[in-house]
């Protein structure tokens, strides 16, 4: 309404315009959330003085600017390191929307891995092991946040919004091309994920490389053991392919059966007798993914009973 006045300050119409003009482009993103808002907060505090210092030279425009000083010096101040063990949760990790400052690390030598990597022991072993240079690993969407402490690029398959956000995952049909599209080389699966993986036919083309321990906050997210597997090459891939068989892992129970392109898990000792494979089981170290180049077929992957022995 003041802006409308004759009499208003083009200064102060110029900005009740960029303040219209971005409020109307921030609702149409979809992206409404309050901490966005924070870019408008320089421009509302100009158009909330003009309505409140009447003159530049009068007594209550330097009461104004006298306020208005204090309380900019006491933000600023606050938010020193100095002042941080003052500050309400900024201390303490996990808070939404404050900065957290690590007094310990900051004054009393705490080391740097104990602020952030300790937390997400997947990440240490990444930055520890792969290759910066040509390495890529794809991670649930929660260690992105830990990006700016990866050596190593870190990828969660999140399109632009044109494109859907997240179109796909791990137990996607088309995951395997969408990795290698991406370049990815690495994939780190949560615990809580590891059985949907497994059902899926992205499981074949992966070979495990290390189960990570939780962390700290094993209860958190950030904080669940995670395991790294490294996608198959093309070029290794057709060498590293199983005969076809019987097989299990020496330290699983499951015995997998490989046949025709397929696998499927043999259901109990009696279905591995009507197969007649009770000693033909071929078992393996725990490391060995033997089924590269095989899809898994059956309910919950459980093998069909056979007709007749085959």
């Amino acid at each position: 309404i003041y802006a409308a006045w004759p009499k208003a300050a083009p200064t102060f119409r110029v900005l009740t315009a960029f303040v219209i003009v971005w409020t109307v482009m921030w609702f149409s993103t979809g992206y409404v959330e309050a901490r966005y808002a924070e870019s408008l907060m320089p421009a509302i505090m100009l158009l909330a003085s003009f309505l409140t210092i009447p003159s530049p030279a009068s007594v209550l425009a330097g009461i104004a600017r006298a306020a208005y000083t204090a309380i900019l010096a006491a933000i600023v101040l606050a938010n020193t390191p100095l002042a941080v063990p003052m500050q309400r949760f900024a201390t303490l990790p996990w808070v939404m929307g404050n900065v957290r400052y690590d007094w310990e690390y900051l004054f009393h030598g705490r080391p740097e891995r104990e602020v952030q990597l300790a937390f997400v022991p997947m990440l240490e072993y990444v930055n520890a092991h792969l290759d910066p240079r040509k390495d890529k690993v794809y991670v649930d969407g929660v260690d992105m946040y830990y990006n700016l402490y990866s050596d190593v690029d870190l990828f969660d398959g999140v399109a632009g919004r044109d494109e859907g956000f997240l179109t796909w995952n791990l137990t996607s049909p088309d995951a395997l091309a969408r990795l290698r599209a991406n370049g990815v080389d690495y994939v780190a699966v949560p615990q809580k994920a590891k059985a949907a993986v497994e059902l899926s036919p992205l499981y074949s083309h992966l070979d495990k490389v290390v189960e990570l321990p939780r962390g700290p906050f094993a209860n958190d997210s950030l904080g669940q053991a995670r395991i790294l597997y490294r996608v198959a090459d093309r070029a290794t891939h057709a060498s590293q392919v199983a005969a076809q068989g019987f097989y299990r892992h020496e330290n699983e129970p499951s015995v997998y059966r490989l046949k025709d392109g397929t696998y499927c898990v043999v259901l109990t000792m009696q279905q591995l007798g009507a197969f007649g494979a009770l000693d033909k089981v071929n078992v393996v170290s725990p490391g060995t993914n033997f089924l590269h180049g095989y899809r898994p077929i059956g309910v919950r992957l459980g093998c069909p009973w056979p007709k007749s022995k085959d």
